[in-house]
């Protein structure tokens, strides 16, 4: 399943820059927690376009607009805009 393998590896990257970040030690502990916060903020993003309960939220909250579907659909249309069928449906995205 495309989606379950998406959600996976979006975790994997975001607990890699997680561990990245708290290791570093070339950041103060102010530096250190707004760059967690930043990643716990892609992670809100990235929940939403996985769990539609997380996307209702945020559009609740008047963050979001589109269905969480046409979310899906937007996303799959620019990781693979390369492939001939998806190159027109990705112009009219931007």
């Amino acid at each position: 399943d495309f989606w379950e393998h998406y959600k996976n590896t979006v975790k994997s990257m975001l607990d890699e820059d997680r561990a990245s970040i708290r290791t570093n030690t070339a950041l103060d502990a102010e530096s250190r927690s707004e760059q967690l916060k930043g990643i716990d903020g892609m992670q809100e993003h990235f929940d939403s376009i996985i769990d539609p309960g997380a996307h209702k939220k945020l559009v609740e909250r008047g963050d979001r607009r589109l269905s969480h579907r046409a979310i899906q659909a937007a996303l799959l249309i620019t990781l693979y805009q390369d492939e001939p069928m998806l190159s027109m449906p990705h112009r009219l995205l931007q």
